[in-house]
This record gives C-alpha cells, sequence and structure tokens, in this order.
C-alpha cells in the first residue's frame, strides 16, 4: 500500500516521502525486494 511504501522510503531515505517518492516511486520494485 502507499502507506507502507512511504514508511519504508522514510526508513529509507530518511526524508519526507513527498520528495523522494518521485524518484523511488519507479525504483520501488527494487526497493520491495
Amino acid at each position: 500500500s502507499l502507506l507502507e511504501l512511504g514508511k519504508m522510503i522514510l526508513q529509507e531515505t530518511g526524508k519526507m516521502p513527498s520528495k523522494s517518492y518521485g524518484a523511488y516511486g519507479c525504483n520501488c520494485g527494487v526497493l520491495g525486494r
């Protein structure tokens, strides 16, 4: 879900998901693995 993805991004980047979501949104599959 978006919430879980946002939490993962927040923990990985330590920044607001709204800023990094654009970059990690396309690579969500890579982070998922």
